[in-house]
């Protein structure tokens, strides 16, 4: 997990321009690739988008690791199985209350194609989900940024720092300019900091992501046509932010339980 030890000074010096580095580097990424393609969706921009972003989020985070943290730069592979933790900690709870709004009435989802079209659609989402934002962002903001922070002022100030810094990014660039974007983005980056607190791992918070711009992308707005969510009152809004309180107890319940199994938690540290 994130302690909240304070590092010596050379290291709390490096974890302050590591910060600074990283989220001036996010900004330029996402201003720049927007600058760079035209403006609209299409499905072709939509992959541009997601290589630019995915290619140059990589590059950042070894460039900062490598160079300024001076950290090795590895992959715990034996937590990928963390992502599919993330992935339930939002899809459970969100499922119990979407079925609760389901029974009474109050909205349903209608398949507009066929069920093919509906898998090529959810396979290719979620591969640009993972390129476009729950790979970089998590990378940028719940390790490196995160990282920084709790270096210099511990665990705690490192969730709500991180948690600014992500309202302040999507303010810059455009995607939260508005008080409930900005509710929105507030809400979502302090449980993934929360559950990095939790973890000691990005890769919970990975599966999180994932989940949470799949079901938004694939139910609302009309990019991806295969399937619509009708819910003239907004009722089915109510799954899609139950995780803010589902998640980190489900998240919890299974750090607690690998604890009490092992003695010391299994989920703590790297990537």
């Amino acid at each position: 997990m994130i302690t909240s030890e304070r590092a010596p000074d050379l290291a709390r010096r490096r974890s302050m321009i590591a910060l600074t580095l990283t989220f001036l580097g996010a900004l330029l990424l996402w201003i720049g690739q927007g600058m760079l393609l035209p403006e609209g969706y299409t499905r072709q921009l939509h992959i541009a988008r997601a290589a630019i972003i995915l290619v140059g989020g990589l590059l950042l985070w070894m460039a900062i690791n490598r160079w300024i943290d001076r950290r090795p730069i590895r992959i715990a592979w034996e937590k990928l199985p963390l992502v599919g933790l993330g992935a339930l900690a939002y899809l459970l709870p969100a499922a119990v209350v979407g079925l609760a709004v389901w029974l009474s009435g109050q909205a349903h989802v209608e398949l507009r194609g066929t069920f093919g079209e509906l898998l090529r659609d959810v396979v290719l989402l979620t591969l640009l989900v993972l390129a476009f934002e729950a790979i970089p962002e998590e990378l940028l903001f719940r390790d490196l940024m995160q990282r920084s922070l709790a270096t210099v002022f511990g665990a705690w100030p490192a969730v709500l720092g991180q948690t600014a810094l992500f309202v302040g990014f999507g303010a810059i660039i455009g995607a939260a300019r508005t008080v409930d974007r900005l509710i929105l983005f507030a809400g979502f980056a302090f449980v993934q900091g929360l559950l990095r607190m939790m973890t000691g791992t990005v890769a919970v918070t990975i599966g999180l992501h994932l989940a949470f711009q799949l079901a938004g992308q694939l139910l609302n707005g009309s990019n991806w046509p295969s399937v619509e969510l009708v819910d003239p009152q907004q009722w089915a809004q109510l799954a899609l932010i139950a995780p803010a309180i589902g998640a980190p107890l489900l998240v919890w319940a299974v750090v607690r339980r690998q604890v009490t199994m092992s003695g010391e938690s299994g989920l703590a540290g790297g990537v």
